[in-house]
């Protein structure tokens, strides 16, 4: 249902879109509404629109086009729930990449330490990868003008899995450890994306 603030012209449903394309919007004076059977639309994103040449009932243009997305995920990925862990990412004893993204349209991937492959489009659930034990793989997504969503796994040559991470090593530096020109100040990765240290001190000290 769109509600406008104002009584529209008549052809106001030729300007109403449903993922781009006028659609059987039923309009009367201030209002447009559409019954959509959801287990009809398809996973991935979806757009309602108002374009800017809509005219109300005076002929007057909007002069500002309005537009709402929603997404459809019945898969639960990481897109949707823009989580960072993914325990099956790597999947195949780390020969592939098993991707759940519905909306993505692009992706890379990065063993931990190295670089980043290209950027390639999302059109498969599975990618030819390989995962080297214990180290980290990061997949970056690209969904509707973000790149923000990067999820991460990691596997052991056990087959258990391990706690994903940004970096392979991280440390802390301050005065307690000459910022760093001692070896004091190594961090532990204790959790996914989560390193920690234990320091006892004295006193005020800074460090970073």
């Amino acid at each position: 249902r769109i509600k406008f603030d104002r009584s529209m012209a008549d052809s106001i449903s030729n300007y109403v879109l449903w993922n781009g394309e006028a659609s059987s919007f039923q309009c009367s004076g201030d209002e447009c509404t559409k019954q959509v059977d959801m287990s009809s639309l398809s996973d991935g994103h979806h757009s309602l629109e108002v374009t800017k040449d809509a005219l109300d009932q005076d002929g007057l243009a909007v002069g500002a086009a309005f537009r709402s997305e929603f997404m459809i995920d019945r898969q639960d990925g990481v897109i949707a729930n823009s989580i960072q862990k993914l325990p099956g990412l790597i999947c195949d004893n780390g020969a592939q990449i098993c991707h759940k993204a519905t909306g993505a349209s692009w992706f890379r991937v990065q063993n931990v330490g190295s670089n980043w492959s290209e950027w390639r489009r999302y059109n498969e659930t599975t990618t030819k990868w390989n995962a080297q034990f214990s180290v980290p793989v990061l997949v970056q997504y690209y969904s509707r003008l973000s790149a923000s969503f990067i999820v991460g796994d990691c596997l052991t040559k056990t087959g258990e899995r391990c706690h994903a991470s940004w970096h392979e090593e991280m440390f802390l530096r301050g005065e307690f450890n000459d910022w760093g020109n001692d070896n004091e100040g190594r961090m532990m990765l204790i959790s996914s994306f989560t390193w920690g240290i234990n320091v006892s001190l004295s006193g005020f000290v800074r460090t970073r």
